[in-house]
Parts: structure tokens; sequence; C-alpha cells
């Protein structure tokens, strides 16, 4: 059975802000450091986010590069993924719609992705010969169009291509993991297999490329917070995703806040705490009625509009700590459930050992009572969603014994 040892569970570093090279590297000696050193861990994997401002920086300048290899070696980071999905603008006071700009269908995600790929060839460990990256679900679907749906496949191939010369150049081979999210063109598992089986494979066929190359080289990030609020049944995403032959290549451990009686008057009150400016939360819930899925782009224009099933929970994409099973009420829980589900899968499924990411990256922007005042409440909290899912990986015989 591939097992995880506690040094290779990652947490994404998209929680810190600061997009230039220098604030990377400080978030690194800053945060990651006092991570490692408080778990009292050998070393400690970096789920590490790149903006495409520091990408481009280290691939232009070689000695920043060899800089942040000499950091991370020092600090005794090792990375074995990133993150690809926001290009910039992560922590400004309104991100919204901007997280998915731009989109698979321009050139610029194609670049900046490459580099990313390029980069994490360089900084895998000597030992490690993957790497995965995970990027968006090809864009937001309002102004997704059939036009766009075609450009994506066709950068997706030219994807392949770069990455098996990656590959053949450094001997790593790196997958791009397209991770689904409500709201976006690839939202379910349906759709992202649909996307592989009827767009992204027959293109692939048609330009001469083999399949088995899409296999290798693009991917699924399986996001558990973004399908739990699609209600979907994590065991059956996850076959479904297997059966057919698109590589699981990154796993983010991520929990979703779960509204119980999303029509009472004191939860409506507490729930305006959690519709912040930030980012946008989008809600789904099934119809009493119709037993059908429905949704509200946003957490704040649910409240507001009051056109949702308010008789049946809600589940709204808001990543909660996952160490949290309740938020202090009898009507706000979690989606922690779906973790346990995921790594059950994980438990009946031997051969799969995805990277997994603890992606929490709301700690900033939580009600005032649960979020952290200092770095070091931060890395407190940190920590804490670490060890509560070491504990978990040891309760399915998942976690590597070093005892």
């Amino acid at each position: 059975m591939k097992r995880w040892s506690k040094e290779e569970i990652s947490y994404c570093s998209n929680v810190h802000a600061g997009e230039t090279a220098e604030e990377i590297e400080s978030n690194i000696e800053t945060y990651l450091a006092a991570v490692r050193e408080q778990q009292q861990l050998d070393w400690i994997s970096s789920g590490l986010w790149l903006s495409e401002q520091a990408a481009e920086h280290y691939i232009q300048y070689p000695a920043s590069l060899q800089r942040l290899q000499s950091i991370l070696h020092k600090q005794q980071v090792r990375v074995h993924t990133l993150n690809a999905f926001p290009m910039g603008g992560f922590h400004q006071k309104v991100v919204k719609q901007e997280v998915y700009k731009p989109d698979w269908s321009q050139p610029s995600r194609l670049e900046y992705s490459i580099n990313c790929a390029t980069l994490l060839s360089q900084l895998l460990p000597a030992d490690h010969s993957y790497g995965s990256i995970s990027t968006l679900p090809l864009g937001y679907s309002e102004d997704w169009t059939a036009e766009k749906h075609k450009a994506a496949a066709s950068l997706l191939l030219k994807a392949v291509d770069q990455l098996q010369k990656i590959e053949y150049r450094t001997g790593k081979q790196i997958t791009l993991c397209l991770e689904m999210e409500p709201g976006c063109v690839l939202e379910t598992t349906e759709q992202l297999v649909t996307f592989f089986t009827e767009t992204l494979f027959p293109a692939a066929q048609s330009n001469g490329t083999k399949q088995g190359l899409i296999s290798r080289y693009i991917g699924a990030c399986y996001d558990i917070c973004h399908q739990s609020v699609m209600f979907e049944r994590h065991h059956d995403s996850l076959s479904k995703i297997i059966d057919a032959d698109i590589r699981i290549g990154k796993i983010q451990v991520s929990s979703a806040l779960e509204v119980m009686d999303p029509g009472d008057r004191e939860t409506q009150y507490q729930l305006q705490d959690y519709a912040e400016p930030r980012y946008l939360h989008q809600v789904r819930c099934i119809n009493s009625n119709t037993g059908q899925l429905e949704g509200c782009p946003d957490l704040g224009t649910a409240l507001e509009q009051k056109q949702l099933d308010l008789t049946t929970p809600w589940r709204v994409h808001f990543h909660i700590p996952i160490q949290s099973h309740d938020l202090d009420s009898d009507k706000l829980a979690t989606t922690q459930n779906g973790i346990i589900d995921v790594l059950q899968f994980l438990a009946d499924h031997p051969d799969l050992k995805p990277d997994l990411e603890v992606e929490t990256y709301t700690w900033e922007v939580l009600p005032k009572c649960h979020r952290p005042t200092s770095s070091g409440q931060l890395i407190k909290g940190l920590i804490e969603e670490l060890n509560w899912l070491s504990t978990q990986l040891h309760h399915f015989k998942l976690l590597i014994d070093q005892s």
C-alpha cells in the first residue's frame, strides 16, 4: 500500500500574501519553516504558490532560482506540487471572478503554466521524479463560449507537448491537474470526464497525439470542498475519474461551510460574517420539491435575493479549517465528513498516491471570532490542520509509522 509520511503532507502557501520572489521567499522563511520546526519534522512538503510575476522572474533570472533552491534547502522545505490556479492578485481587497482570468482560452495561461512546470522540474527533490500542478477548470462558466472551449483544448494539447519536452530534458514528469470548482466550466465530475472523453481525447487523436500522453500530462486536482459543495458522493466521483483514465495527480484536502437551517433568522445573521468581499463563495442546495441541485454565484447574493430553498441545507464554497467539525453553532457545520470519505477511498485503492495538500486559503477572511490575529496564531492553526489530517491518515492506516 502506498502511504504518506507526515513530511509529505503539504499545505498550500496561497494562504500567505505575497507575489514577488522576495515575498515568496520570506513566506518560506517565516511560515513554512516555523510550521516544520514546531511539528518537529526533519523536512516539510510545500504546496507552493507562484504568481505569474514570480514565475517569470525565476525563469528570467537563474541566480534568483538558485537563491530559492538554497532557501528551500536551508529551511528543509521540499516542493512536490505547485498551485498555478490564481495568476496574481489573490490577496487584493476584491478577487471574486478575477481569479479565473486569464482562462484556458488565452495563451498567457499556457505560458504561465509551462513556466511553473519548468520551475517545478528544477525544484523537485533529486529522489522525486513526479510533480503536480493545479490549474483552473478551463474558466468561469458565465462568459464561456464554444470558441473558448475549442481554444482551451488546443492550448492544453500544446501543454502536453511542452510537458513531454520537460520530461525528456529533466527526467521529471509534471502533470497539469484541472481543479473542478462550482460556477466554472468544469464544476462536476461528469463535466470533467466529458471534457476528457468527448473533447480532449478526440482532439488529441485528430492532432496525432497519443491518448496515453494526455493521461500522463493532464489530470485532475480533486478539491474535496468544491465537490462537497456540489453534493457529490466522493467515492463515486473519484471512481468515475479513474475509470475514465484520468490521473488524479493531487487532492486538495479542504472543507466547506454547511448551513443546516438557512431559513432561520439567527442563521441568516451569522452568515453575514461569511459573506465577505474578497473571494467568491458559491452556494448550492438540493431543492426539497424538485430534488434538483440549485445554486447562487455568491453567498452575499443568496442572502440578499432569498431565491434558494430555505428549507434544505446550503453548502457554501468557503474553505473552513479542516479540523473544525462545526462552528460553535447548531446551525453552522462543515463538510468535514467528505474528507473522511476521500480517505476511505484512498484506503480502498492502495495503488493511488496523489499529492495531498491542505488548502485553507481563507484564514484571513474568516469571521473575527475564528480569524487569527497574529502570525503565531496562523501558524498554530496550520499545524492543527496538518496534525488533524495526520491523525485521520493514521486511522485509515495511510500514515507511515515512524516510531
